[in-house]
């Protein structure tokens, strides 16, 4: 036998010995392993460092992969894997330093089927030698739930955005016993009770920019809690088992001001008390304020019929009287009686000033429309105003230049001139400036607006809504019949227009009257 086939029969000798000591490494491994973790019901693996193949696994791990146990042995984690690279140099080196660690992988079954997996490596020592021992959480399904539950909180949270209906979660700070009196459950929630999630739609109904402003504010600071609606509102909410469907409260929004709200509410109860409550909302607001509107409106055309009714006949009564008084006048000679008749005369007179204020706000006045030169007849109208302010007030007229002729009454014009002017004046005792503009809008070229400005004490809020209703007035008894602003709404309606009013307390006010060129009756008159 040569030198070189010697060394060639030495090595492979050697290669053989090497390879034995594996195989009973191995085996040692697995059957250690299997001591060490058959109890266990979750997979559990032991692999070797440098190629990732297994070199022990406990029943668990053979039912999750669907593999006998003894094919098991030996199989690679790239063979189970379903994921390009799984048992690469940075990730054995990553073990090795940490010593354990958890590493997210997908693994292949038998079947098929494509597992998620949390494998918790750690690094042993057997016999001398480091292996990696596994422990495989399957989290297949957790994630599917979570995917699924971020899915369902997205779509929440897109509905809680995009919707135009106020969202709304009320937070107890503590939770109320429900077996608590009825009204000692009310104070509760108004003093435990704080918003902890909404939409922007329910920020928006309270003049907010966005939820984050709101969110914490206990729920005194919206829904107003000595109004005895919400009082009632919330007793039935709790005599309803704690829900309710519809059911409108009294708000209070960013300014302070009332909203009308109606409510759909659901609370939420644990271990006999109330913890929260869920509940979407629709502001009313303006629905109320039309509705009250309506209903003035329906009032105010009954008051109407009535008073032009009556109107009508007194005004019959007045022209008899009017001319047996003139009768009289005309054959008495006795200065005393010559004055009573004048006192009676002049007093039915003031009655049929009256009179046709009535008639007008019923819109029974007899109109004569023609062509009227809009200069011509604010001219007119100078000395008619002039006599009717004090020198206090000083009177400045604007007209457009090119303003030209519309389609009127010229003596309804100047009534409504007339009303409007009286109450500039009076409203102004110390003095200021009343002005008055007759212009075209730019964008209703259509239309001729009247517009009388004061400079004095403004009309209050609360009562700007009451100014055009008959016989309402602020000034003192024998001053004023509270017919003015009444028959200048009267007269305008009958023209097919419409009056606006800007005011402010101390600063002054402004009417302005839009009426249409052409005359032209409104519907239903």
């Amino acid at each position: 036998m040569s030198g070189a086939e010697l060394e060639a029969y030495i090595l492979e000798i050697e290669r053989l010995k090497r390879r034995v000591a594996e195989l009973e490494h191995a085996q040692e491994v697995h059957e250690w392993g299997a001591q060490l973790f058959t109890e266990s019901t979750l997979p559990q693996l032991l692999l070797e460092v440098e190629t990732g193949a297994i070199l022990a696994a406990n029943p668990a791990a053979a039912r999750f992969y669907g593999y006998p146990l003894p094919e098991l042995i030996g199989k690679r984690c790239s063979e189970l894997s379903a994921q390009e690279h799984c048992w690469n140099t940075e990730l054995v080196q990553r073990v090795l330093q940490s010593r354990y660690g958890t590493e997210p992988a997908l693994h292949r079954t038998a079947s098929g089927e494509v597992r998620e997996l949390e494998a918790h490596y750690s690094v042993i020592r057997f016999r001398g030698r480091e292996v990696i021992h596994a422990i495989l959480n399957d989290v297949t399904e957790r994630n599917r739930l979570m995917r699924e539950l971020e899915a369902s909180e997205q779509r929440y949270r897109t509905f809680m955005q995009l919707a135009n209906e106020g969202i709304w979660c009320y937070e107890a700070a503590e939770p109320i016993p429900i077996d608590l009196p009825e009204e000692e459950q009310i104070e509760l929630m108004f003093t435990r009770g704080y918003l902890a999630e909404c939409n922007p739609a329910y920020a928006r109904m309270y003049g907010y920019d966005n939820p984050e402003e709101l969110v914490g504010k206990k729920l005194g600071e919206r829904v107003i809690s000595d109004n005895p609606q919400n009082r009632e509102m919330l007793r039935f909410f709790i005599r309803n088992g704690y829900r309710m469907e519809l059911v409108e409260s009294v708000d209070r929004d960013h300014e302070g001001k009332e909203r009308y709200i109606l409510n759909s509410v659901v609370g939420v109860v644990e271990n006999g008390s109330l913890v929260r409550a869920w509940g979407v909302q629709i502001d009313i607001t303006e629905l109320r304020r039309l509705q009250k509107e309506l209903e003035q409106a329906y009032r105010l055309e009954s008051i109407g019929r009535l008073a032009g009714g009556v109107a009508h006949d007194f005004n019959n009564v007045l022209t008899a009287i009017l001319g047996y008084t003139e009768m009289a006048l005309e054959r008495a000679t006795d200065e005393t009686l010559r004055r009573y008749l004048e006192g009676v005369q002049k007093a039915a007179q003031r009655a049929a000033g009256l009179t046709r204020q009535l008639l007008a706000y019923a819109r029974k006045q007899v109109s004569q429309p023609h062509l009227v030169s809009l200069p011509e007849w604010l001219d007119d109208t100078r000395t008619l105003l002039a006599r009717l302010i004090p020198e206090s007030v000083r009177l400045e007229l604007e007209i457009q230049p090119d303003i030209g002729s519309m389609t009127a009454d010229p003596d309804q014009l100047t009534q409504i001139l007339l009303n409007l002017a009286v109450n500039a004046r009076d409203a102004m005792p110390a003095g200021g400036v009343l002005t008055v503009r007759v212009y075209s809008p730019p964008k209703t070229p259509d239309h001729v607006v009247l517009e009388v400005s004061d400079t004095g004490m403004g009309i209050p809020q609360e009562i700007l809504p009451y100014i055009f209703e008959p016989f309402f007035t602020t000034k003192p008894v024998g001053q004023g019949t509270g017919m003015g602003l009444a028959a200048v709404r009267g007269i305008v309606d009958q023209m097919g227009g419409r009056i606006e009013v800007d005011t402010a307390v101390g600063k002054g006010t402004t009417f302005r009257v839009f009426l249409p060129r052409e005359f032209r009756k409104p519907e239903g008159s």
